[in-house]
């Protein structure tokens, strides 16, 4: 404060000897002007005090280096499910052979590459050595974008836990594996995820772990140790997390008959938890255990194919660490239902045992499975009332059947019957459009709808043009044909009741060919320019055929094959180009009809 008064006192002085003014005023504007000048002063003086404390000088920061970090992070070279844990990484960045470290896990950032340490000394190349960010250069939270030798994309922040009980006591026996998922997606935005090998993560005494990620990249760990249950968890934004293991519950009891109070064998007990579900079958005296019972909410469904189904539920206050829990059920017969299932039109029993599966709609599951007697007959007594069922009836020889129905509210359903597709056999014949026989014309028949959709059944002619497709179905077909000299034919409609025992006759016409050349105006070919090939009925202008494609050769010529009779479109498409349409009249079969094509090319405001 001395300056500050000493340098008023100056100013006060040549304020005096400049204006002449009386003592009582010339006091007044001495005293105002030392109080501007301070006014003024301090508040700068404190500006530059804070300017020079809190913003760090640049040639401190340049150059500055990180302080180590010890990290562990598992090799994906040395490491598979349920494999030893990595060797640990030496400050060079290779583990205790001299392995390289892909993963760059190195606790020194000033490690280099080719095997020295620091940085390189004057005159020295490089030799892949990336200097270090200052601590002050990063912003916090932010992703290190360094790319490590060997790595596709830029690394994230690692992700650091740790493993712990319902005591907040560490767990360093345990094991995690961590499954990486590429997040990508395609054009349509569908998932298009790449796995990746899942690896093992070390675990050090105070149960901390620390996992590397890499950018575009999700995340989920399995955690188990012994004596405690497993758990999994989403590494999707966090970057830290605490991954409490709990100790299992233990889930037993038995399952009998209520009439009779006998034991009910094979009964499927089901446990559903969040960590998944897991089945057993009862024993002989009824009995079923869970061991290792994740804690939390959960609940029991037992099935048997003579017995309604039931439920039981088990609530977070319930399932708790080291809970030991009974559940008994007594099961009551559920409303029958019987059935028969036939070979269609003729009401006889298949020639083989066939499943019959009933599925609860509402529930989305399978209750039971029975199989047929030798005269088709079945019954299931597991229904409850008021439930919609899908019936799905399966054979080896004869396809699938499926039926759905309700239970009523009282009393049992309905008998059903259940009819499979009685297989029959498709006869054809190809000829030209003379009628002269077709040898070799490859034929395809695939089903198109209903329960015996089957996958395409392809068959060639032989020297008679005749063809046989077999096994087929009660489902509706259609018939595609191909030969290199003939136009495609499409044939739809083909059903057992309009085709069965009758031939299919069918008429192929010979393809007519259109060559040609595609060309600038200077006559130069152009190559890949794209044609599309359109061809209709002169009367009606309906399409002869499906629009397809051709495409040009290096030297501008085309050749186009199996076009139909009738009004052809040839519509040419070539980068750079302005498109042009050609149209001609095809009158006959297997002509051969040259074109040729220039294109004129766009001006430099259109391209």
């Amino acid at each position: 404060m001395a300056p500050l008064l000493a340098a008023a006192n100056h100013a006060d002085g040549r304020l005096q000897q400049r204006f002449a003014l009386p003592s009582g005023r010339l006091e007044r504007a001495m005293r105002l002007g030392r109080e501007s000048f301070i006014l003024i002063a301090v508040p700068v003086l404190l500006l530059a005090g804070a300017w020079y404390l809190l913003i760090p000088a640049r040639e401190h920061d340049r150059g500055a280096v990180r302080p180590p970090v010890a990290r562990h992070v598992a090799d994906f070279s040395d490491v598979s499910l349920g494999g030893d844990p990595p060797r640990p990484r030496d400050d060079r960045g290779t583990d205790d052979v001299g392995n390289p470290n892909p993963l760059r896990a190195v606790a020194d950032p000033a490690a280099r590459h080719d095997g020295a340490v620091g940085p390189p000394k004057p005159g020295e190349p490089v030799k892949g050595y990336v200097p270090s960010r200052s601590p002050g250069s990063s912003r916090p939270g932010s992703r290190d974008q360094e790319r490590t030798p060997g790595e596709s994309r830029p690394r994230r922040s690692p992700f650091r836990g740790r493993l712990v009980d319902s005591n907040g006591r560490p767990i360093d026996d345990g094991v995690i594996v961590v499954s990486e998922r590429s997040n990508n997606f395609d054009l349509r935005g569908r998932s298009a995820h790449e796995e990746a090998l899942p690896f093992n993560i070390p675990i050090l005494a105070d149960g901390s772990f620390e996992i590397p990620r890499r950018s575009g990249y999700v995340y989920t760990i399995q955690v188990a140790a012994p004596g405690y249950a497993s758990t999994s968890s989403n590494l999707y934004t966090a970057s830290s997390t605490l991954v409490t293991l709990l100790r299992p519950a233990t889930i037993e009891g038995t399952v009998t008959d209520r009439v009779t109070d006998l034991p009910v064998t094979d009964a499927k007990v089901t446990l559903h938890t969040v960590a998944g579900s897991v089945a057993r079958y009862t024993d002989a005296q009824g009995g079923y255990e869970f061991h290792g019972v994740t804690p939390g909410s959960a609940w029991l469904e037992i099935v048997h194919p003579n017995f309604a189904i039931q439920y039981r539920q088990f609530t977070d206050q319930e399932l708790v660490a080291n809970a030991e829990l009974f559940a008994n059920f007594q099961l009551v017969g559920g409303l029958r239902l019987e059935g028969q299932v036939v070979l269609e039109n003729t009401m006889q029993a298949p020639a083989e045992l066939v499943s019959v599966r009933v599925f609860d709609r509402f529930r989305l599951l399978y209750i039971a499975e029975v199989f047929t007697t030798e005269s088709g007959t079945f019954a299931v007594n597991a229904l409850n009332p008021n439930t919609a069922y899908r019936i799905r009836v399966i054979s080896q020889s004869y396809g699938e059947s499926v039926l759905e129905m309700s239970t009523p509210a009282q009393g049992d359903p309905q008998p059903v019957v259940i009819e499979l597709a009685n297989p029959w056999t498709l006869a054809g014949r190809v000829t030209d459009s003379t009628g002269v026989p077709l040898h070799g014309v490859h034929v395809t028949v695939t089903g198109v709808g209903g329960d015996n959709e089957t996958s395409p059944n392809a068959v060639l002619t032989n020297e008679l043009g005749e063809f046989t497709a077999s096994g087929l179905g009660s489902a509706e077909y259609s018939i595609r044909t191909f030969h290199e000299d003939y136009v495609v034919e499409n044939v739809t409609g083909i059903t057992r009741a309009t085709n069965a025992g009758e031939t299919l006759q069918i008429s192929l016409q010979r393809g007519s060919l259109i060559v040609g050349t595609v060309a600038n105006p200077s006559g130069t070919g152009i190559a890949g320019a794209a044609i599309r090939v359109e061809v209709r009925d002169p009367g009606t202008e309906q399409l002869v055929t499906t629009p397809f494609f051709a495409f040009s050769a290096e030297s501008g010529e085309f050749c186009i094959t199996q076009v139909p009779v009738g009004s052809v479109s040839l519509k040419f498409i070539a980068n750079g180009y302005h498109t042009k349409l050609d149209r001609f009249l095809l009158p006959t079969e297997g002509a051969t009809v040259e074109r040729s094509i220039r294109l004129e090319p766009k001006s430099s405001s259109e391209r």
